[in-house]
């Protein structure tokens, strides 16, 4: 065997090896959507799912029911499939056909019981450590505290006897040396360049074992910022538990090591009669073609033929003339997140006047850690980036006066809060307050249950009257220094250049940040601003604003070629998505010059939002939009229907948030002014004649790509396999220590989004696509771009997203191949396409 430093430093390259069969969890309080399989993407897209398929029985791909669905009603048509199958001749898919998987090296057990006991007993002790239960031994680490206890604890005295409780304490306490010896006892201490695959293999068995909880081990490694980590497990301490009790149980005869049994295969007789129920649907010369096909082959061609058939539509969409066009001079420009919820936002309020669009990430390029003014510290930035300035809340001159009143309403409101808290998280509190309690708060419990609204309005009248509107301003933390104004300078620089705004600024521009609002909803962070951090947007908006009205900044951004009129006067507001509602910040900072205007707009924003509201409610579950239409036309029954499902705390789907994205467009807004894209686009600016070099459009694919492809693969994921990459059902949800969700009592925790998120009773209202990237840039930078970033290399070749683009709107759209080249893109021919069923 190796020496003592060189196993150590081989054992943690292994562990973070088999690391990438985990997706990083990320706290519940701020919710990042991640592609799960994103440290697998060197792989490709089906060539991870297949590693996943070994470790985790990932499903991977659309189920047979909604491909048969969508080929039924025809969402996917023989033409899409033809089409699909010519894209695989010429390059599309290259790397469907794979090599039969190696065996995958496992330590079995030999009762399947004795694993779901083990599972158990893991995640009970990660939950002990992350609820703090056992703050009174110190700091020490899961492991340590798991070591310290085995002797006692009853539930290990079960799994492997009182004598194997005390082998466990007899281990080393240092967690990566007792891995090491209980690989060696279990036969993997050999040195071979072979026996590494071996053990990476065993590794990943048991870190998939509890994905969950190794997810939140993986964030903490990676990804930890301002959350303290301490509390949560690390991937050494789950795997110094789980082989010390699988080398206890060997011992004992309980399990095996095996060398040559895989866990899922790519000829899975599942895969085969799946293949052959969906090619028994088609017409003899395409079934024929398909029977040529291996099963994963099958699969990967109709997930193409779906996604090609939402293509097509979008081209011929973007393709039809409109009577709307862009406004050469507006009075008001409204910069949006690219979320695709926005894009309904400005699809209205372009109508209503002479104003312009353009959307950037909600961030507006301002990585930065908050702090609001009685509150704990923030990270406002997207998960790739860390935060580079520190920006503070400070009471406005205005608001002096009455800082005190607020700031002891506010601290009267922690108090509630916090002994709201300690009583539900002691078990004799909970009972006593129960009993003390039952007959005052009943009442109030029904009213919540039948008036949610009015709750909700009393709740808000409480508030104000405790803590009054107070005038506040953003500052930087400490002492501001010449670097930090350029720091400044350079983000705001960077995202005015993206998104093409750098002259012709309008006397008011409003950048628009947006968050949501619901009630009892553990998943509310997945709702807010993934760029944000899994945070509401309105302060980043609110920092930009500031930013943008000072006067040494533009002096050094007009010293950078962006001249920005003394006329002009940046606002801020956030777009409630559950309400549709649009509220404005820091309005007693507006200028009387300014004030009409912005009071027009805000109107303007508030009408927007009410029509989006009545577009949006009509696909709500339990809707009715028809009858209540009938009942009650006015424009305000929607509005209260709106606010009533945002304070119902019942209510399991107050919003559908980004479900059914599938596009994201760069482009200038004239490819997409007019059109109605269904709130499934993100829409970034971006102005190609503004950025000969390329620097821009770099810039977007790098960082608000990235973050647009993870929210899609997210959505993508929970929705094929929602067993493994979904949360779950949110009426069995039980919150561990503010952090994570488990279904039940105690178990693994829970990945991805809910299923309310993503369906509707078994039904799916999101549709499992790829992501399809829309440029509108000539083909040569685009290929620049992409030749000069392995990353998106890594991303477009490995086909996780698709991308077409156009040169100008007199360009014909090509779409690029995996590898690299283009192709001219013609819509597939002689396939009906229904209006009811435009965009699915």
């Amino acid at each position: 065997m190796a020496g003592a430093p060189i196993a150590r430093a081989r054992l943690l390259v292994e562990i973070d090896t088999a690391a990438r069969v985990l997706a990083p969890l990320w706290p519940i309080g701020t919710f990042i959507a991640i592609n799960p399989l994103w440290d697998l993407r060197n792989l490709g897209f089906h060539r991870a799912i297949a590693h996943q398929k070994r470790f985790l029985a990932l499903a991977g791909y659309p189920s047979i029911a909604l491909l048969a669905d969508a080929y039924q009603r025809g969402r996917i048509c023989n033409e899409d499939l033809d089409s699909a199958l010519a894209e695989e001749k010429r390059g599309g898919d290259s790397e469907i056909a794979q090599r039969e998987e190696a065996p995958v090296h496992t330590i079995a057990l030999r009762d399947r019981s004795t694993e779901r006991v083990l599972n158990r007993e893991i995640a009970r002790w990660c939950a002990k450590v992350l609820a703090a239960r056992e703050r009174s031994q110190g700091d020490l680490g899961l492991y340590a505290l798991w070591q310290r206890n085995v002797i006692t604890d009853r539930g290990m005295r079960a799994l492997v006897g009182r004598a194997g409780c005390r082998n466990l304490a007899l281990l080393p306490a240092d967690p990566v040396a007792s891995i090491l010896l209980c690989l060696g006892h279990l036969g993997f201490d050999d040195d071979s360049p072979a026996s590494t695959e071996v053990r990476v293999d065993v590794l990943t068995q048991q870190l998939a074992a509890l994905p969950g909880w190794g997810g939140l081990a993986k964030w903490r490694a990676r990804w930890a910022t301002s959350h303290d980590p301490r509390s949560a497990p690390t991937l050494i301490d789950l795997l110094a538990i789980r082989l010390a009790i699988l080398n206890e149980l060997s011992a004992r005869g309980s399990a095996s090591v095996s060398t040559n049994e895989a866990i899922q295969s790519s000829s899975d007789p599942g895969d085969v009669a799946q293949a052959a129920s969906l090619t028994k649907l088609l017409p003899p010369a395409l079934a024929a073609a398909m029977r040529e096909r291996s099963p994963r082959e099958i699969h990967a061609l109709w997930l193409r033929a779906y996604e090609n058939h939402l293509r097509d539509e979008l081209l011929e969409e973007l393709n039809r003339p409109t009577v709307h066009r862009v406004v050469a001079a507006p009075t008001a420009q409204l910069l949006c997140c690219i979320d695709s919820r926005s894009e309904g936002l400005r699809r209205h309020f372009e109508r209503l006047g002479p104003y312009a669009t353009l959307g950037v990430a909600g961030f507006f390029g301002l990585p930065m850690r908050f702090h609001a003014l009685g509150a704990a510290p923030i990270d406002l930035s997207p998960a790739l980036v860390r935060p580079t300035l520190e920006l503070s809340e400070r009471v406005d001159i205005a608001g002096e006066s009455a800082f005190e009143r607020t700031t002891a309403g506010r601290a009267f409101e922690r108090g509630l809060h916090h002994a709201s808290d300690q009583v539900r998280e002691s078990a004799l509190s909970s009972f006593l307050s129960a009993e003390a309690g039952g007959l005052l708060v009943a009442p109030l419990l029904i009213l919540r249950t039948i008036a949610p609204r009015l709750v909700t309005r009393i709740k808000r009248a409480i508030h104000s009257r405790l803590v009054p509107p107070l005038p506040t301003r953003v500052e930087l933390t400490d002492q501001e220094t010449a670097g930090d104004i350029a720091t400044q300078v350079l983000s705001l620089e960077t995202v005015l250049r993206a998104s093409g705004l750098t002259e012709n600024f309008a006397p008011l521009v409003v950048l628009c940040g947006h968050g949501s609002t619901s009630q009892n909803n553990p998943y509310a962070a997945a709702l807010d601003c993934g760029a944000c951090g899994g945070n509401r947007g309105g302060t980043s908006a609110r920092t930009a604003a500031t930013l943008h009205n000072r006067e040494e900044i533009r002096i050094q951004l007009a010293e950078r070629g962006i001249g920005i009129p003394r006329t002009t006067w940046f606002v801020a507001a956030e777009h409630d998505t559950a309400l549709d509602r649009v509220t404005l910040f820091d309005g007693h900072l507006v200028p009387s010059s300014h004030r009409e205007r912005t009071d027009r707009v805000i109107a303007d924003l508030s009408w927007a939002g009410a029509a989006l509201a009545r577009e949006r409610y009509a696909s709500l579950p339990g809707a009715n939009y028809a009858n209540r239409m009938q009942r009650d036309p006015s424009p305000n029954s929607v509005a209260r229907e709106v606010e009533r499902r945002s304070s119902d705390w019942a209510e399991l789907q107050p919003e559908w948030g980004l479900a059914r994205n599938a596009f994201l467009l760069i482009a200038p807004r004239s490819l997409s002014v007019g059109h109605d894209l269904a709130r499934r686009a993100f829409l970034h600016s971006y102005d190609p004649d503004r950025d000969p070099e390329g620097t821009a459009l770099e810039t977007i694919l790098t960082a608000p790509m990235v973050v647009a492809h993870w929210i899609n693969a997210q959505y993508y994921f929970s929705t094929v396999d929602p067993t493994i990459y979904s949360a779950g059902d949110k009426t069995v949800h039980n919150i561990v220590a503010g952090t994570a969700v488990v279904e039940g009592a105690i178990g693994d925790l829970k990945l991805g989004l809910p299923r309310q998120s993503l369906f509707l009773g078994d039904s799916a209202v999101h549709e499992p696509v790829r992501l399809l990237v829309v440029i509108e840039a000539p083909l040569d930078r685009i290929d620049g771009v992409i030749e000069r970033n392995p990353l998106l290399r890594e991303l477009f070749d490995g086909e996780w997203l698709h991308l077409a683009a156009h040169a100008d709107r007199n360009a014909p759209w090509s779409r690029r191949r995996p590898g690299g080249g283009w192709i001219l893109w013609s819509p597939t021919e002689r396939c009906n396409r229904d209006e009811e069923v435009r965009y699915g």
